[in-house]
């Protein structure tokens, strides 16, 4: 006896980086819960303040030949 085949739908054959990305792209920025939106700020904004930390220390380390002072005081 033959058993039925299962029919798939686009979704079941798309990657999970696929389905995110359909997901993603139409989600909007007031369908966020403000609580996301909070968190998200502020990992952003400590990702800068490292970065920028980081690059001038970097500088600091590493003085350039003509001994120029970094732009960025912290």
């Amino acid at each position: 006896m033959d058993q039925p085949q299962k029919q798939s739908s686009a979704v079941d054959q798309q990657s999970l980086t696929e389905q995110l990305a359909y997901y993603w792209s139409g989600a909007r920025y007031e369908d966020l819960p403000a609580p996301v939106v909070a968190m998200a700020k502020s990992v952003l904004l400590d990702t800068l303040s490292v970065g920028v930390r980081g690059a001038d220390r970097l500088i600091r380390q590493f003085p350039h030949p003509l001994r120029l002072k970094p732009r960025l005081e912290c």
